[in-house]
């Protein structure tokens, strides 16, 4: 029977490993495993998120379990270690934000999906959001500004995300930057050609967000339309993670700055 650790720091965030192999590979997981001969199943939990993740935490009670599935996850807090992720299974392993939590499309198993909606479920304030993935690490986007200071978003076409709105970019080709890449998905995408100023965002999995002008006036364009300050797509409206924080952050950063559904 396998057991899995819940694992909550002193700010609040929670642990997850993101799966390096087999179907769910790229996707988010609780840090866990198989029970050794004769072990309870909470120092499974225990001895599988440190061995996964260079964490240490204490045992402080079941959170949930599996009926017709025998599983356990036993929740914790962290006690000591520093994230040193075990390669061998895993690509990577971080701390999620209580308002940047995976939402199911992101989760490996139905027991993630459970246990993260039951967690966010008990916490004010909790919000889901879309994760491109392992694929997406080190790409490059483009926060494109026009002269009345207008966001340029393009509409995602197809997959889970169709209908939502996202910063132009992808994935650099061939020894090129994550720069050269917003600049191309950018006129790519949209048919503009994309000026960058000065990097405006980066986050943990090291995506980068450029932020710049068009090079000349833009009349028409497709797929893609000019968002107003004061009309900003607000986090249900937006395609990833990066787009949540980018918008977020520009909001942030502008007084008057507001934010609607376009869902």
């Amino acid at each position: 029977m396998p057991a899995f650790g819940f694992v909550v720091n002193d700010r609040g965030e929670i642990l997850l490993i993101q799966r390096g192999y087999g179907s769910s590979e790229g996707k988010w997981s609780l840090p866990g495993g198989n029970r050794d001969k004769g072990e309870d199943l909470s120092e499974t939990a225990r001895r599988e998120t440190h061995e996964e993740t260079g964490i240490r935490m204490t045992v402080d009670g079941l959170y949930a379990k599996g009926n017709r599935h025998h599983w356990e996850v036993w929740r914790g807090r962290q006690i000591g270690g520093h994230l040193q992720v075990q390669r061998r299974e895993c690509l990577d392993a971080k701390w999620f934000q209580k308002d940047m939590l995976p939402d199911d499309a992101n989760l490996a198993f139905g027991l993630d999906k459970r246990v993260i909606g039951k967690w966010a479920g008990e916490n004010q304030g909790s919000r889901r959001v879309h994760y491109p993935g392992s694929k997406m690490s080190r790409s490059g986007f483009a926060l494109v500004v026009n002269d009345q200071n207008e966001v340029l978003l393009a509409q995602r076409r197809g997959g889970s995300r169709a209908g939502k709105w996202s910063l132009p970019g992808g994935n650099p080709a061939d020894g090129r930057s994550r720069r050269d890449a917003a600049i191309r998905e950018t006129r790519s995408a949209t048919g503009i050609d994309f000026v960058p100023e000065r990097l405006y965002f980066e986050n943990r999995h090291q995506a980068q967000v450029w932020l710049g002008t068009p090079r000349q006036p833009v009349h028409t364009l497709a797929n893609a339309r000019w968002f107003p300050m004061t009309g900003l797509p607000d986090d249900d409206s937006l395609a990833f993670a990066i787009d949540v924080r980018a918008i977020e952050k520009w909001a942030a950063d502008h007084d008057g700055a507001s934010r609607i559904s376009y869902a």
